[in-house]
């Protein structure tokens, strides 16, 4: 999927930013993250862990526009939806 990140507020010192992040799961690869959705499920999905997979693999070829903890998911694949919307774009 195509993904979009935010990064936090503060994160690193730098005021929050958006980027995007291209992986290709067309082989089944997994991303390799953990998401937590917020109270209010129109919130955006925040990264709680990170494990091998296709993001673990953008950050190393990615120096400076690597996926932390604390960022979060507010695109998938082109749609900004709620976090059940975009957790489920994720599995696609």
């Amino acid at each position: 999927p195509r993904v979009e990140v935010s990064t936090m507020a503060g994160d690193d010192g730098e005021p929050c930013r958006e980027y995007v992040v291209e992986v290709d799961r067309t082989q089944g690869d997994k991303l390799g993250i953990d998401v937590a959705e917020g109270e209010d499920p129109r919130d955006p999905l925040v990264i709680i862990g990170l494990k091998d997979g296709l993001i673990e693999s953008w950050n190393c070829q990615q120096p400076g526009l690597e996926v932390r903890l604390g960022h979060r998911l507010v695109e998938v694949n082109g749609v900004r939806g709620s976090a059940p919307e975009l957790k489920a774009l994720c599995r696609e």
